[in-house]
C-alpha cells in the first residue's frame, strides 16, 4: 500500500535558482538537475540504486549539503541515502525528511563527486515509491538543486509465479557496466534468454535460468548502442524488448 507524505510545503523554495550545483545520472551521464527520473527492478532485488554525480558548475569552491525527502512510500519497504562518506537506511514512512548533518562535500570549481545515491530496498514488496534528493550550497540554501526518483518494483520468481504469464525485463536501462535481466517463465526447463545487437547477431545467451528469476550480464565487451533481448520458449521467441548500453 502506498502512502503519500504531506511534505509538499518544503518543496516550493530554493529549486528555481540553482546555479552552482549540477546533477547527473552517474550511470549514463545525463543531466538530471531539477527533473523527475524513474528506475525499476524486481521485488527480489537487495536494493535498487539511482547513482548521482554532483558537479560544481561555478567558478568558486563550494560546500554542498544534502537531505532526502520521502514523497511517496510503500509500506513494508526501506530506503537509503548515501552522501559523502555516509549511508543511512530508513524504514518506509519513519523519516519523511532525512537530513545528512554528518557529511558535506567540498568541491573545487568543476570538481565532481560520484558517491551519492538514492536507494529503494523492496524487501519482496511490490509497489512504487518516490524520493527526492536535495542539494544546496552551505550558507546559501537558495543555490540548490534536486532530483526526484520514482522506483517501481514488480513481482517475479519462477517458483512463486508459475500461474502468471511469461515475463522479461532488463534494468537499469540504459546500462553501462552490467545489466540485470529479470524473468518469469511458465516452462523454465525449456526457456532461454538471448541478447542480440542491431544487426541481429546473438551476442549473449542465458540457458540456465536462476531460481530467483534474475541474471546479470557483463557489458564490458559490449559497444555503446541499442540491443535486443528475447525470451525463447521451446525454440520459439515469445517476448522481445530492447535496452541501451552507454559508455
Amino acid at each position: 500500500m502506498k502512502k503519500l507524505l504531506l511534505v509538499g510545503f518544503i518543496f516550493s523554495v530554493g529549486f528555481a535558482t540553482a546555479q552552482s550545483i549540477k546533477l547527473k545520472n552517474k550511470d549514463n551521464s545525463a543531466v538530471v538537475t531539477n527533473t523527475s527520473q524513474s528506475v525499476s527492478g524486481p521485488v527480489t532485488a537487495t536494493e535498487i540504486n539511482f547513482n548521482i554525480e554532483i558537479e560544481n558548475a561555478s567558478t568558486s569552491q563550494i560546500v554542498v549539503r544534502a537531505k532526502r525527502l520521502e514523497l511517496v512510500s510503500v509500506n513494508g519497504t526501506k530506503n537509503g541515502f548515501c552522501f559523502g562518506f555516509t549511508c543511512n537506511e530508513y524504514t518506509s514512512g519513519s523519516t519523511p525528511i532525512a537530513n545528512m548533518p554528518q557529511d558535506s562535500l567540498i568541491l573545487a570549481p568543476g570538481a565532481k563527486d560520484g558517491l551519492t545515491k538514492l536507494q529503494h530496498i523492496p524487501q519482496n514488496v511490490q509497489g512504487t515509491a518516490t524520493y527526492r534528493g536535495v542539494f544546496w550550497v552551505s550558507g546559501n540554501p537558495t543555490d540548490s538543486a534536486y532530483v526526484d526518483v520514482t522506483f517501481s518494483t514488480w513481482a517475479t520468481g519462477i517458483e512463486t509465479n508459475k500461474t502468471e504469464s511469461n515475463f522479461v525485463e532488463a534494468y537499469p536501462n540504459p546500462a553501462q557496466n552490467t545489466i540485470n535481466i529479470a524473468y518469469n517463465s511458465l516452462n523454465p526447463q525449456n526457456t532461454s534468454i538471448a541478447v542480440y545487437n542491431v544487426l541481429g547477431e546473438k551476442v549473449r545467451e542465458i540457458t540456465k535460468l536462476n531460481k530467483d528469476g534474475v541474471s546479470s550480464v557483463d557489458l564490458s565487451s559490449f559497444e555503446a548502442g541499442v540491443y535486443f533481448y528475447s525470451m525463447i520458449v521451446n525454440n520459439k521467441t515469445v517476448i522481445t524488448k530492447k535496452f541501451m548500453v552507454t559508455k
